[in-house]
């Protein structure tokens, strides 16, 4: 393989990279904002009582 393609799937790899962190990102401060639902999805309604 050529350098030129290598680059090319260097920066295809970073920013998927970027993509799944910013996903990541947004689900943990949506968890963080609504910890009702978080605990519902757990499936420990009483955690915490």
């Amino acid at each position: 393989m050529s350098a030129d393609i290598l680059f090319y799937i260097a920066i295809v790899v970073f920013l998927l990279m970027v993509t799944g962190l910013y996903f990541s990102v947004q689900e943990f401060l949506k968890a963080s904002k609504e910890p009702s639902l978080a605990k519902e999805r757990m499936g420990s309604s009483n955690y915490g009582t």
